[in-house]
């Protein structure tokens, strides 16, 4: 390391170990927005599938099913 002051090379490695953290924290904040995600997608289909189309899909599919299921009994009930 001949030609580099210390202070440099010390300087760069406190950059470094603060990178380092920086970059564990945003791991650790994605990993949990995604679980975050999957447990929201849990909630609304009943399980971890994956996602058909996307989680916000998935959900308007479902809401979409739902709402023609209940105009479809309302129907039938209409009729009885």
């Amino acid at each position: 390391m001949d030609g580099f002051p210390r202070e440099i090379i010390a300087r760069q490695a406190e950059q470094i170990k603060q990178l380092e953290a920086e970059r564990d924290a945003m791991k650790y904040e994605w990993q949990a927005a995604c679980s975050l995600v999957a447990e929201m997608h849990k909630a609304g289909v009943g399980d971890y599938q994956g996602c058909t189309n996307g989680v916000v899909e998935d959900i308007a599919d479902l809401k979409a099913e739902r709402d023609r299921l209940r105009a479809a009994l309302e129907v039938w009930r209409e009729s009885r």
